[in-house]
């Protein structure tokens, strides 16, 4: 009866443990698990609500550590001009792994960033150069939620991270303020 008793007590202790490994995750085994993706700082870019009365920035610059409070997927700056609907944007995410920048992973980033278009044309596509660096621009057309919108993305690697300056606006406005999102990527400067 010992032999029984100590049996079911040693089960009971490794059910338990594996129940609370699976419902709790393994961060209580391994502690936390710093993320390996984060936001970069170690860039500069026209201040459009400074340079002009047109263009309001709509989020908060990096925290000096290049984290923001919120989520990766959001952009690091926005900028929303005052009437009509037109936005500017960059979104940075830096990879723990270094690795060496390549046109095909920035054609097929471009290719995810459109994906929630419907009835997309693209319009141009070309590599260009920002702040010294290979970069690939594309503009394309299509719809979202039942607006017809045009997209220019201008996207660059330089070490572990990526750089996605965006510019979107209804199709009618888009060449109204096409000068103002090239005046800001040419203003655009990784440091070094």
């Amino acid at each position: 009866m010992t032999k029984k008793v100590s049996f079911m007590r040693k089960n009971y202790y490794l059910s338990s443990f594996l129940l609370l490994v699976f419902t709790t995750g393994c961060s209580l085994i391994l502690g936390n698990i710093k993320p390996t993706d984060e936001k970069s700082n170690a860039y500069s870019y026209l201040d459009l609500s400074s340079n002009s009365r047109y263009w309001i920035k709509t989020r908060e610059e990096l925290n000096s550590s290049g984290q923001d409070k919120t989520d990766l997927d959001q952009s690091d700056v926005t900028f929303k001009r005052r009437s009509g609907k037109a936005t500017i944007s960059i979104n940075s995410v830096c990879k723990k792994t270094s690795k060496k920048p390549d046109q095909g992973d920035l054609k097929k980033s471009a290719r995810e960033l459109l994906l929630g278009f419907s009835q997309l044309e693209i319009l141009s596509e070309k590599q260009i150069k920002v702040s010294h660096h290979d970069a690939y621009e594309i503009t394309a057309q299509g719809l979202m939620n039942h607006s017809s919108l045009v997209i220019k993305l201008v996207l660059l690697e330089k070490n572990s991270c990526s750089y996605d300056l965006i510019y979107i606006s209804e199709s009618q406005e888009f060449k109204k303020h096409e000068t103002d999102f090239q005046r800001f990527v040419s203003s655009f400067e990784l440091k070094s």
